[in-house]
Formats: structure tokens, sequence, C-alpha cells
């Protein structure tokens, strides 16, 4: 898929929101406050019962604490000024949010009754990573201070993902959230390009499979 570089202003426009509203939302030891995380956080009983369905957009931007948002602004700013630039700013805004949304849904689904509250923007960013994953797998995207392939840390966060899945991990992290929100992205890449997103689907499944029998051999 060939396209125009653009810059991505909307990938910082989005870290300076989250930033400011971080400061506008947390206490005085940098934590969320209770009330803004039960009124504006993804709560799956109150979202299904629809009194709380713009929640479902809402809980993108919030953030638990100062390293919850940092690890994600870092992310976002990688993943996701790489696909803006590639795809466009409404397409890529519209993606973003729309894989939010979607992996909320899809996590809130397993539990509808819950009131336990989830925020953040990672499935957001995990819908952006696997948008890019499948329409430009052989890019790169900047680790730390290393560029590595898109293709690579999609693949092995997917394993990952999935093995913690099955161990029973019920930590504060939202795996199968941010593995609804990879796989919304990876759904809405066939809508925007189908040839190129299922030559990408057949690499990422290569490389799934020649991780897990390399992982077999160590």
């Amino acid at each position: 898929m060939k396209s125009k570089r653009v810059f991505p202003w909307v990938t910082f426009a989005l870290v300076a929101i989250n930033v400011l509203v971080f400061t506008a939302t947390v206490d005085s030891n940098l934590l969320l406050t209770d009330e803004v995380a039960t009124g504006y956080g993804f709560v799956p009983s109150r979202f299904f019962d629809g009194s709380c369905t713009w929640c479902a957009v809402t809980h993108i931007f919030l953030h638990a604490e100062i390293m919850h948002l940092g690890s994600n602004m870092l992310a976002l700013l990688f993943i996701g000024s790489s696909l803006e630039s590639r795809v466009g700013h409404a397409r890529y805004m519209a993606l973003y949010i729309l894989c939010g949304v979607l992996a909320a849904v899809a996590f809130g689904a397993l539990n509808p009754a819950s009131t336990r509250p989830a925020v953040g923007a990672s499935a957001a960013i995990f819908g952006v990573m696997g948008t890019l994953s499948l329409l430009y797998p052989t890019s790169f995207v900047i680790l730390i201070v290393i560029p590595v392939p898109i293709m690579l840390i999609s693949a092995v966060y997917a394993i990952v993902t999935v093995a913690m899945i099955q161990a029973g991990d019920t930590g504060p992290v939202g795996h199968f959230a941010h593995l609804a929100g990879m796989g919304s992205g990876m759904m809405l890449a066939f809508l925007m390009e189908p040839v190129d997103a299922l030559k990408g689907l057949v690499i990422f499944v290569i490389s799934v499979v020649a991780i897990v029998i390399a992982m077999g051999f160590l």
C-alpha cells in the first residue's frame, strides 16, 4: 500500500490532550480520582444498562497514574505517528477511536455486570498497531532507541497476551482489551485495504507460528 506521507499532527494532539486530561483528573499523588474513574471510565454495567454509553469513548483519555500515561504516550508517539503519516489524519483518528470503543465493548461483554472501571488508551494504541502491522508489515518503530519491525512487536505481544490470558492473569492490566484492540485494528485494516490487509495477515500468522516454533526450541 503506497501513500503520500503527512505530518502526524493528530498523534501529537492526542498526546497533548491526554496529558492535559491527566493533569485535570488526578489527585495530589498523581492518581486518577475515584470520582472520575467511575464517572468517565468504562464501567460495563453502566454501559450496558445505557446510563453511560459515552464512557466507551471517554475512558480512552483517562490514565490511572503517571507510568500508565507515560508508557501509553510513548507507544502512541512511535506507533501512531507511523500509521497516521501513511493513512492520513481523518482515517487515523476514526480508527483510533473505533478501536478503543470496540475493544471496550468486547472487554465489557465478558462480564457485563462488572462495576470495575477500565481506563487508558492502550486498547486504541494496540488497534493502531494491528492496522499498521497488516497494511505496512515491513515498517519499523522505535523501541526505546532501537528500530524494531512492527510485525515482530505485534506477533510477540499477541503470543504473550494469549499466554497470560490462558494462565488466568487477573491483574490490573486489561489483556483481553488489548487483544481486542489489536483485533479491531486488523479488522478495520480489511475495510480500508482488503488486499494489502490479507497479505499482511498472512505475514502475521507466519510470524506468530515461526516465533512459537522458535520458542519451543529455546
